[in-house]
C-alpha cells in the first residue's frame, strides 16, 4: 500500500516510476534500465534492501541515488553508502524535496 502510495504521488509530480514487490524483482529492472534513482525499503521479501544494494555494488551496477525508507532506526548505519535515509512514517512533502534534491545533483 505504502509502495503505491508513493508511486502515486512521485508519478503525480511528473516522475516515471516502475514498481518492484520484491529484491530480486527490483533488480531485474535495474538491469533492463538503468533508473535515475531507486526508493528503497529494508524489509522486502527474497532479498532485502541491505543484500540488493550489496549485488548492485560488487556488480558494478550502482550508478545511480538510493534512498531509503524505513522504521528502522538505525537505517542510516546499516547502509552508509546511500544518500538519504527516510524513517516511517514518511512525510510525502519531504520525500519529494529529496528526490527533487538528488535527481538534481546527480
Amino acid at each position: 500500500m505504502i509502495r503505491r502510495l508513493f508511486a502515486d504521488v512521485l508519478a503525480d509530480e511528473g516522475f516515471e516510476v516502475r514498481l518492484a514487490c520484491d529484491g530480486l524483482e527490483a533488480l531485474e529492472a535495474v538491469g533492463e534500465r538503468c533508473p535515475d534513482l531507486v526508493l528503497l525499503d529494508l524489509q522486502m521479501p527474497r532479498l532485502d534492501g541491505l543484500a540488493f544494494l550489496e549485488v548492485l555494488d560488487k556488480a558494478c551496477l550502482r550508478e545511480f541515488p538510493v534512498i531509503i525508507v524505513s522504521g528502522n532506526g538505525r537505517a542510516r548505519e546499516a547502509a552508509p553508502m546511500v544518500e538519504a535515509v527516510l524513517q516511517k512514517p514518511v512525510d510525502l512533502d519531504v520525500l519529494l524535496q529529496c528526490v527533487a534534491r538528488l535527481l538534481r545533483a546527480a
